[in-house]
Parts: structure tokens; C-alpha cells; sequence
């Protein structure tokens, strides 16, 4: 088990209890308004570090096959008896235990995106070191069809970094992965479980939406499926 897998599965009983239920995330609204509505169906989307679903569940409504991805057998149960709760479909939604920072379990070129919010930066970077991130961006090529997306809301918890500093910060991450469609500035507006052992905001620190696609680094990027408009994202506006 990986370091990361660790501590987030040992920090989960103290988590959930405070933070309750909360909206879904920038990161999950903004995939929801990149695919035209007509072709949701057809497209699988991965939510990487689920936890109990609240962008799991948002993307199953917005019409995505989801597949959940946890370290946590738990959340996973919770979140398959919330998607009986709320009546989704039967066969929209997959969820597999994953110890991401080693392994992805997917088949290579699978899915169309995938979504990560908190994962790759406060718990991968932050416990299992640049090796152990570059190793999950492999496993995120890997599984993402040629032109897919790569959506992540992105902190380092370094110190007075900068807006501009994270991202390029990030830009230099997924260089050779990945190439950038838009990188945002944005406020981190709740509690992360993995900041620290004893919980504490990171709002004081930089934090970045990033969308970033697949690239072909012999022939370009191949734009698979098409995207509707991408508009600067605007957290007021509904899907």
C-alpha cells in the first residue's frame, strides 16, 4: 500500500463527520459543461478518490457511465447505497478499490476524462513524492482515450506559493503528458482531510482548476470526443 492510500484511509473517521454533505465540485461542474448533454451517455468518465460521491453522484445525474475510484472499501459502499438511493440507472455506475499512487485499475485508453479534485496534489505529491505523482500521471495517460481530459482541482500545500507559481508549477507536472486548455485560479473553500493529521483550512494557500488533454506527441492532439464551448468557468452558472 502506498503511503498516500495510508494515511488517507487512517484520516477518513475524522473527515466525513465534519464536513458533511457538501456541494460538488468546481472541478466536476466545469467536466459536466465540457460534453455536450446529447453525448454524455456514450462517455465514461473516471472520478479518481471518490470518497462518499459527491461528484460521483452529480456526473451519474448529469447522464455519465462513472467509474468510482477509492482506496476506502467503505465510501465505496456508501456511495453504491447512495446511487440506489437517488435512483440512478443500473450500470452507470462502477466502483473499484484503487491505491492510485500505484496503480489505475483500468484498461489502457478506456475512458474520456477524469476527474481529480485533492488527489493528485495534497495527497499524492504531499506523501508520496514527484515519483509517486509522475507514476499516477503515467496511469492517467494511460487509461484516458487520445484527446482525453485530465480535470483536476490542483494544490501543493507549499507555502506562499503564488497563484502564477502553482501553475506553473502544475504546468511543468503534466509536461509531456498532457497539454493545457485552461488553468484557473481558484479558493479552496473547505476542509481537506490530508492538509495535515490535525485538520486545518488551506484557504490561505493557492489552489488551481486545471483542464488538461491527452496529447499524441507524434502526431498532435487528436480532439476525441468533441467538446462543446468551454467558457471561463462561472461556479453561478448551472449545468
Amino acid at each position: 500500500m502506498s503511503k498516500s492510500a495510508e494515511i488517507y484511509r487512517k484520516n477518513l473517521p475524522f473527515y466525513y463527520p465534519i464536513v458533511g454533505d457538501i456541494p460538488p465540485s468546481r472541478a466536476a461542474r466545469f467536466l459536466a459543461k465540457a460534453f455536450r448533454k446529447e453525448d454524455r451517455s456514450r462517455l465514461t468518465v473516471v472520478d479518481a478518490g471518490c470518497g462518499e460521491g459527491r461528484d460521483t453522484l452529480f456526473l451519474l445525474r448529469e447522464g455519465f457511465h462513472v467509474i468510482a475510484l477509492d482506496a476506502s472499501e467503505r465510501n465505496l459502499k456508501v456511495l453504491s447505497q447512495k446511487s440506489i438511493e437517488a435512483n440512478i440507472a443500473s450500470g452507470m455506475l462502477e466502483c473499484r478499490i484503487a491505491d492510485l499512487a500505484k496503480k489505475i485499475p483500468i484498461g489502457d485508453s478506456e475512458v474520456d476524462a477524469l476527474l481529480d479534485v485533492w488527489v493528485l496534489g495534497p495527497i499524492i505529491l504531499r506523501y508520496d513524492g514527484k515519483a509517486g505523482a509522475i507514476r499516477y500521471l503515467k496511469e492517467v495517460y494511460r487509461v484516458l482515450k487520445l484527446g482525453g481530459l485530465f480535470v483536476s482541482e490542483f494544490e501543493t500545500l507549499i507555502p506562499n506559493l503564488s497563484s502564477e507559481e502553482l501553475k506553473k508549477y502544475f504546468a511543468n507536472l503534466v509536461k509531456g503528458f498532457f497539454s493545457i486548455i485552461t488553468l484557473e485560479s481558484i479558493e479552496t473553500d473547505y476542509v481537506h482531510y490530508l492538509a495535515i493529521q490535525n485538520l486545518h483550512r488551506i484557504e490561505e494557500n493557492s489552489a488551481i482548476l486545471a483542464i488538461t488533454q491527452k496529447e499524441d506527441i507524434w502526431r498532435g492532439v487528436k480532439k476525441y470526443p468533441k467538446l462543446s464551448k468551454t467558457p471561463s468557468f462561472d461556479p453561478s452558472r448551472g449545468s
